[in-house]
């Protein structure tokens, strides 16, 4: 039992599942205290009505179940010599990811929380829908006041005490108003009522063995030598160890992949599965499983090695997570070994982190292999 409190400590940790708003009296009206300023060094109010959940350094909040309009807020530190690069490199990634990738706006000066920041805006098309997007790029280490006016030009800027990014997404329409006209004053107010109230937290760090080779695009993300397995996952990805297990989250920590070798007490692949349902029962509101293995035909394969697959969904706050986890067996002579890879994310949206990185997991599943 010890063995599946720790896999499910890892697997809450990979969730990074922090969705405890703070009613405070100095609240702004119709706003919620999202942020410990005292933790996160900032106090970042959202509207009181959405859902928002934390981990790593990163907020997202979205409207409501049916609308999928969202707000994130991260904490980064790029390897960019400032911000003018930085945008730059964004725009390779968005050309590529969105049809008719368009900038509305070229970085412009702007003031956030008391410091300097740039705003910017720009559109594109995903899966038969129009978005819209506004981004501001907040310098912790650059204040901004009357007496001392931000910088104007984003190639002189310094980025080396991080960068707290706002991205706002929400459809826009042709016609009427949209949803990204409608929540456009919620932004307003998230960003005014911002403010900084200490030291940031320092930037995560990533465990993963670039050095060693890999395939195309992908990174290995532990020591075979003491995991017994090679995990490869996306060289943008970032990876953390925690409990014995290795974890690797997916940009602005949208989703999740854990790796580990367990111990458990059951006779069987479905009594361990059963086992584990318990104890996610206890932490998720209305679970549902979507998928279970219960025969041999439904037994899927990892590295030439059985994969019993379960599924499920869950919520926690207010906001539906859904979860795939493997169950994987591995005999090699006299020695026999249980292995959990788990992939999760949130599923709310269109389309759902879930279904966007989904590709991610599968490519992960494939190249994992055993020593």
């Amino acid at each position: 039992m010890k063995k599946i409190a720790c896999l499910f400590c890892c697997l809450l940790l990979a969730l990074a599942l922090s969705a405890c708003g703070q009613e405070l009296p100095d609240a702004p009206e119709g706003m919620q205290l999202a942020s410990d300023p005292a933790r996160h060094g900032y106090s970042l109010y959202l509207p009181e009505d959405w859902h928002f959940s934390y981990g790593g350094g990163v907020w997202h909040a979205y409207a409501s179940a049916v609308d999928p309009t969202a707000l994130t807020v991260s904490l980064i530190y790029p390897d960019a010599e400032d911000l003018s690069a930085y945008w730059a490199d964004s725009q390779a990634g968005f050309r590529q990811y969105f049809e008719g990738y368009e900038v509305l706006s070229e970085p412009a000066a702007a003031q956030v929380g008391g410091r300097a920041a740039f705003q910017v805006s720009y559109r594109g098309r995903y899966r038969e829908a129009d978005y819209g997007f506004i981004q501001y790029f907040v310098l912790p280490g650059t204040p901004a006041s009357q007496s001392t006016p931000p910088p104007t030009d984003p190639s002189q800027t310094d980025l080396s005490q991080g960068l707290l990014v706002f991205t706002y997404q929400a459809k826009t329409a042709a016609e009427g108003e949209s949803l990204y006209d409608r929540h456009l004053p919620e932004l307003t107010a998230v960003v005014g009522n911002f403010a900084f109230a200490g030291a940031l937290p320092p930037p995560t760090p990533d465990v993963a063995n670039t050095g060693a080779a890999a395939p195309e695009g992908m990174k290995l993300a532990c020591d075979p030598l003491l995991t017994r397995y090679y995990l490869y996952v996306p060289a943008d990805w970032t990876v953390a160890l925690s409990s014995g297990a290795v974890s690797a989250y997916a940009p602005l920590h949208a989703a999740a992949v854990t790796a580990q070798e367990v111990e458990p007490s059951a006779d069987s692949v479905l009594d361990y599965w059963e086992t584990l349902r318990e104890q996610y029962e206890r932490y998720y509101q209305n679970l549902t499983v979507v998928h279970e293995t219960l025969s041999a035909e439904q037994v899927e394969s990892v590295d030439d090695r059985p994969a019993y697959r379960y599924e499920f969904t869950g919520e926690k706050d207010g906001v539906l997570y859904r979860v795939r986890q493997y169950i994987i067996v591995k005999r090699t002579g006299l020695y026999s070994g249980v292995y959990l890879l788990t992939y999760s994310a949130r599923e709310d949206g269109d389309p759902s982190p879930f279904e966007e990185y989904l590709p991610d997991a599968e490519q992960i599943k494939q190249e994992f292999t055993f020593r």
